[in-house]
């Protein structure tokens, strides 16, 4: 977000750090890095950026500080903003308001929306498969990407979307691969079935869930 003030929204992946900082370096120098979610895919280059932008400031909430530290050795003590529910950040024209969004699907998540362009950052929570499918039908990966990240965490989505109810229509940019407009509630209402199933890419975990499986058709 480029404003007065420049924000950089999430890190990346530790692999991709340098790639990611030379993209940043090659369109501004930021002021602000927010921290929206701790999952490594959103938090592993934090301290690379840090070391390469050191007039910059992390934006936060309490929790994900106390990862940092655990993370990082170093929760930027020096450099850092605590945000909660509603606190607002000025940038210039544009203004940060900070959400909780507590297990959606982490204990420190925060969501970002940006009044002045109607514009959401939601992390995880609105997310879809495939980085770069911007043109396939959003729904069915994201049907599949709700079922295996945050389904068990249904009713803490649902109150993230009750906060919502006043933004009449809003773009969600998802850090997890997916954006789209006018965001229909029942979506997610739908989606409140009772289901048995697993997603995962790890073989030994493939077979422990298959093996439960049999065990409870047994039962």
């Amino acid at each position: 977000i480029m404003d007065e003030k420049t924000v950089v929204m999430d890190s990346v992946d530790h692999n991709f750090a340098q790639e990611w900082l030379q993209n940043i370096k090659c369109h501004a120098t930021p002021d602000y890095l927010v921290v929206q979610h701790m999952e490594p895919d959103h938090s592993g280059s934090i301290a690379e950026f840090m070391q390469e932008f050191p007039n910059a400031t992390i934006v936060a909430s309490k929790s994900a500080f106390a990862m940092m530290k655990n993370f990082f050795g170093c929760d930027f003590e020096q450099r850092r903003i605590v945000v909660g529910e509603n606190s607002t950040l000025q940038l210039g024209a544009k203004t940060l308001v900070f959400v909780t969004a507590p297990m959606v699907h982490w204990p420190e998540v925060v969501v970002t929306y940006v009044p002045q362009d109607k514009l959401l950052f939601s992390a995880d929570a609105f997310g879809k498969f495939g980085a770069l499918d911007v043109d396939e039908e959003w729904a069915c990966e994201a049907r599949r990407y709700y079922f295996g990240i945050v389904g068990k965490y249904g009713v803490q989505v649902q109150n993230l979307l009750k906060k919502m109810q006043n933004l009449q229509k809003y773009i969600i940019e998802s850090r997890q691969n997916g954006n789209f407009s006018d965001y229909n509630r029942k979506n997610m209402q739908n989606l409140q079935k009772s289901i048995i199933g697993y997603l995962t890419n790890r073989d030994q975990q493939c077979i422990l869930i298959e093996k439960t499986g049999k065990t409870c058709k047994n039962l």
